[in-house]
């Protein structure tokens, strides 16, 4: 028994082609492990902390639903994901009250610490993501770095230096 990865790179605009995720199940091959999962980020940090649009989002449970495949979402970010999409959480992850605690004999008293957060910073999170915007546009105008700050959905910022020529004496 093992884990077996296999990365499907997000389309240019943060889409997942299905066609790429369809490539690389492993059905009816004695020599690699069966696909039983689908995992996905529903902020990306490879590109740049966007959400993941809600259609993408559906277009995979519809894939993972036909062919009898468990589909996760990574939770780590979840809040951010809906507070930056206007989504609910409960419409981004609407079987997650039986996932929680994981069975924990003593889960109730993790999960209240993570219920307090959730109704009384989440709002914070509003104010993370429009700071993060303006930290964004300002490294904009800083000549030499490379950032799109139209694309800061969340409270990532990516930002990119071109490579520089060596300079000899």
């Amino acid at each position: 028994m093992g884990v077996s990865l296999h990365t499907v790179p997000n389309q240019p605009n943060r889409i997942l082609n299905i066609k790429d995720i369809h490539n690389v199940i492993c059905d009816n091959d004695v020599h690699y492990f069966r696909t039983r999962l689908v995992e996905i980020e529903k902020t990306q940090n490879s590109h740049d902390g966007r959400v993941l649009p809600m259609p993408c989002i559906l277009d995979v449970e519809q894939f993972c639903h036909e062919r009898n495949l468990l589909l996760h979402g990574d939770g780590a970010r979840l809040v951010n994901t809906s507070v930056a999409s206007g989504i609910p959480m409960d419409d981004l992850v609407p079987r997650s009250r039986s996932s929680l605690c994981g069975g924990m004999l003593q889960g109730g008293i993790t999960a209240s610490t993570g219920l307090y957060a959730l109704e009384n910073q989440s709002d914070h999170l509003v104010e993370d993501h429009t700071n993060a915007q303006a930290v964004a546009h300002d490294i904009f105008i800083i000549p030499g770095i490379e950032i799109n700050p139209d694309t800061v959905d969340t409270n990532i910022i990516s930002s990119r230096r071109p490579p520089t020529p060596c300079w000899t004496r």
